[in-house]
């Protein structure tokens, strides 16, 4: 490399300096050219800064599952129609015959780069609590599947998979089908049936407990083992900051419906009926605080 830098081979050291990867002699350049450029030293500084406000601000959390495997997968798409490697050697031929390509491709890069940082960043900023969000967004929020189940069954009775009876231990048959100690709950006045091996999503299963009021008037209680639950759906803020003693219930509405949600211990039951919820609520045992 030649003692005095074009501007083009300064821009280009920026980068390498700014994370430690240039010689001492390419820094020895590059620091001397400074001193004679004033855009080129505000452009190194700015990245500098940019660098370290990165590192302060932002956290870091493995990539979910489900992305990583979709990156692979379209890799490997890319890869098997010839996208990858007809690429690569464009590339290398056009930077071959055309040097300046590589650094206007470089250059382009860079700002598209630099760009979706600034977004990214402000959008952090802006809302400290994002992150947190995003994870209980990226999941289906529990009540509105518990409200389309509803909906889908017509409020009515699905036969049970596992009948109530007197001569039935029907609290240990639910532990051994659902491998999870569930309380289940005993509502005045009305009638168990018995529990539904529930299906809110194809891969995760959780037991319903019905009710009879009448003949058209069904209650389903659905119950979830907490931790198994957060790796399938989300839960509503609100309930979660209510729900903190046995006696909590909190009555949320959607669509058309009150559905009813408490914490017993590791489980969360969530109920739904063609009742509004304080109807529900006073069903349920102990002295409850709505």
């Amino acid at each position: 490399m030649a003692k005095k830098l074009s501007r083009k081979e300064a821009y280009e050291l920026v980068t390498p300096i700014a994370d430690g990867e240039a010689s001492e002699a390419e820094e020895k350049f590059f620091f001397e050219f400074l001193n004679e450029n004033p855009a080129v030293r505000q452009y190194y500084e700015e990245e500098l800064w940019l660098k370290q406000l990165v590192k302060q601000k932002t956290e870091f959390h493995p990539a979910p599952y489900h992305l990583k495997n979709r990156v692979l997968q379209t890799i490997a798409s890319m890869r098997s129609e010839g996208y990858i490697n007809s690429g690569i050697a464009r590339k290398k031929s056009q930077t071959k015959n055309y040097p300046w390509i590589s650094f206007r491709i470089s250059v382009g890069l860079a700002a598209i780069l630099v760009l979706s940082l600034f977004i990214y960043l402000i959008v952090i900023f802006s809302d400290p609590d994002m992150n947190i969000r995003a994870d209980n967004t990226a999941l289906p929020t529990v009540e509105s599947h518990v409200y389309q189940y509803f909906v889908n069954h017509g409020g009515n009775l699905i036969p049970p998979d596992l009948a109530s009876g007197s001569e039935v231990d029907l609290h240990s048959e639910v532990a051994s089908m659902f491998q999870n100690d569930y309380a289940i709950p005993e509502l005045e006045n009305v009638v168990l049936v018995g529990v539904v091996q529930s299906q809110l999503l194809p891969e995760y299963h959780s037991p319903l407990f019905e009710y009879k009021v009448d003949e058209d008037d069904i209650i389903y209680i659905f119950a979830f083992h907490i931790p198994e639950m957060n790796n399938y759906l989300s839960r509503s803020d609100e309930a979660m900051a209510h729900c903190v003693r046995d006696t909590d219930y909190y009555i949320e509405q959607f669509e058309d419906r009150d559905i009813v949600s408490w914490r017993w211990e590791d489980n969360w039951y969530v109920g739904i009926s063609k009742h509004d919820g304080e109807t529900l609520v006073s069903l349920l045992p102990g002295e409850t605080n709505r």
